[in-house]
């Protein structure tokens, strides 16, 4: 299972593709763990920089205990994100958090549009 975050919605895919809003990027996510209380995904081809503000904003969220990514080496490897979590299934609290990076992008991209 994948991850898709599309239109302001995001929701499981059983194709591993990931869709950005402006529907330009596609992200490939492979299951490395899924067990009821962890969560570990492989962001294919891909860098920190989108990794962080998701973790940052997991950690947020109550009923995640701990998330962190890791990158093995910076060019050769792609980097990946674990996620525990208690008394909450781990894919809920990361859909739960990118819908909030979402809104948080869009009230961004709006007050840019602005200027």
């Amino acid at each position: 299972m994948g991850i898709l975050a599309a239109s302001g919605r995001v929701s499981l895919t059983k194709d591993l593709k990931w869709k950005s809003p402006s529907g330009y990027d596609t992200m490939e996510i492979k299951i490395i763990k899924d067990r009821a209380n962890e969560l570990e995904i492989e962001i294919i081809g891909e860098d920190s920089t989108i990794l962080n503000p998701i973790k940052e904003k997991l950690l947020e969220r109550e009923k995640v205990v701990y998330a962190e990514y890791s990158i093995e080496h910076p060019i050769l490897s792609n980097p990946k994100l674990y996620i525990k979590t208690k008394d909450a299934k781990p894919k809920d609290e990361l859909k739960a958090a990118l819908k909030e990076l979402q809104k948080e992008f869009k009230s961004f991209r709006q007050q840019v549009e602005k200027l």
